[in-house]
């Protein structure tokens, strides 16, 4: 891969971004988060995760009517609040934004809320080869981890027999999310038992 990581626009301090320049995201230029709009279950996950050890945390969908993306605004948000440090999102499907094709670099990275940013891949990662192209983007983030508190990682996509498998151990915990009245009780249970006990940190479904 290339070395650069392009930020486009204003959404990052900065662009682009060389991998071990993570450091002009330094807490100083987290902006002060309103709680307003917050709901309930974003702020118990966001506590749950800033009162644990736990930095990167994958979100699986239950099915495929399931969107973690949905999630991570409002999450991402109540973490910045409570730790006030950056939260990092990793969209390996590139599904939160313009693909970007021309784009030199790793990926590309745009903020969705205030200290929440989403980083996504130049090219779109080809099936197999997802737990690598994880790993490359992790490695831009693990350069500077005093800036953030955690690395949310939406596993859509990980569908491949032994791909999630391959997924696993860059994590240290999986929150399963299902879509409200769209998700059965199989999906979940589904989901559940392809995640070890000890990286199951629970269930959350969406509107």
């Amino acid at each position: 891969m290339a070395e650069a990581l392009r930020a486009p626009g204003a959404a990052l301090p900065g662009a682009p971004l060389l991998p071990g320049e993570l450091a002009s995201l330094d807490a100083a230029h987290v902006p002060h988060v309103d709680m307003g709009g917050l709901d309930l279950t974003a702020a118990t996950i966001a506590r749950q995760i800033t009162s644990s050890a736990r930095r990167i945390v994958g979100l699986l969908p239950a099915s495929a009517n399931s969107d973690p993306l949905r999630l991570v605004e409002s999450v991402g948000r109540g973490v910045v609040m409570l730790d006030g440090r950056f939260v990092v999102v990793l969209d390996p499907e590139r599904r939160s934004g313009p693909l970007q094709d021309n784009v030199d670099g790793v990926g590309t990275a745009h903020a969705v809320a205030p200290g929440v940013i989403v980083v996504s891949p130049r090219t779109t990662m080809q099936p197999g080869a997802k737990a690598e192209g994880i790993k490359d983007l992790l490695s831009l983030a693990r350069q500077r981890e005093d800036t953030w508190r955690v690395v949310l990682v939406d596993l859509t996509g990980c569908a491949l027999p032994g791909e999630l498998l391959d997924v696993l151990p860059l994590l240290d915990g999986v929150l399963i999310v299902g879509r409200s009245g769209r998700a059965t009780e199989r999906d979940l249970r589904r989901s559940s038992a392809r995640v070890p006990k000890e990286l199951l940190m629970g269930i959350v479904l969406t509107d």
